[in-house]
């Protein structure tokens, strides 16, 4: 079943125009459109938290590996 959802949304991406923005995107910031895609499939195959505590907690995993930036304390909240 997982596999299918996956399929499904990277159809949608395919046919969509915001496969240029989200290929720009990659170009810009790879780290984060490969954190993302990857954090979306790890929810979607097997996640029992809510997107929401999903998505604060790969978060903080992503920027646990970063040097903090002097302005960053508002990210890292």
């Amino acid at each position: 079943m997982t596999s299918s959802i996956l399929e499904i949304v990277r159809a949608s991406l395919r046919d969509s125009a915001a496969v240029e923005q989200a290929h720009a995107a990659g170009l810009q910031f790879p780290l984060f459109v490969r954190a993302g895609s990857r954090a979306a499939e790890l929810w979607l195959g097997q996640s029992a938290r809510s997107m929401a505590d999903f998505r604060d907690h790969r978060f903080a995993y992503l920027l646990d590996g970063l040097a903090p930036a002097p302005s960053d304390e508002d990210r890292r909240t």
